[in-house]
């Protein structure tokens, strides 16, 4: 069994294949340290941007250096606590998208502020591609008391795309939603 594992809690993003839960066939790690050491302290915002940035070529490579392809993965494990939240929520999110998943939204959005999935016609923010400019708006939001991100949708000129194939799409909030998902690996 391959499993693909994820790190995103604080200031480093990981990604590692281990097969059968004892051979590490390959690891990745970007730290953030030095950036964070002229401000004194982990700034959670820069980093879950810098998680963003760094997961899909850290992934890649991990892959790569194990010399499997995400087909090969039977399961995917993510850190999904002690953390920041907003640096969790990028690892524990993205190994659920696929690349041509990915491409889709990039190609889709046009000269739209941001391009989302929709899954029986409810967004799914998480799973979306935004633009710079959609930051401004999301800092007053935040400034403000507002974390809702569907307000951020709802201001942005958002473009909505139905997802057909969910399979790759767990939401694990609940204990029944995590034992759900138990029950498919």
């Amino acid at each position: 069994m391959n499993i693909l594992a994820i790190e995103s809690s604080c200031d480093e993003t990981a990604a590692a294949v281990v097969k059968d839960g004892r051979t590490v066939l390959s690891d990745a790690i970007a730290s953030q340290a030095d950036m964070h050491a002229i401000y004194g302290g982990v700034v959670p915002e820069i980093a879950s941007r810098k998680h963003v940035e760094a997961i899909a070529a850290l992934t890649d490579q991990a892959l790569r250096e194990a010399g499997v392809t995400r087909d090969d993965i039977d399961a995917v494990a993510v850190t999904y606590g002690p953390g920041l939240i907003g640096a969790l929520l990028v690892g524990v999110n993205f190994p659920f998208l696929t690349p041509a998943q990915a491409d889709t939204l990039v190609d889709a959005i046009g000269d739209a502020d941001a391009c989302v999935y929709t899954i029986d016609g409810v967004p799914q923010p998480l799973f979306g591609v935004y633009r710079k400019r959609c930051m401004s708006f999301a800092e007053t939001m935040m400034l403000n008391g507002d974390y809702d991100i569907r307000n951020l949708l709802n201001w942005a000129n958002t473009v909505y795309i139905p997802l057909e194939d969910t399979a790759p799409f767990r939401s694990v909030d609940t204990p029944a939603d995590l034992e759900e998902a138990e029950n498919l690996i």
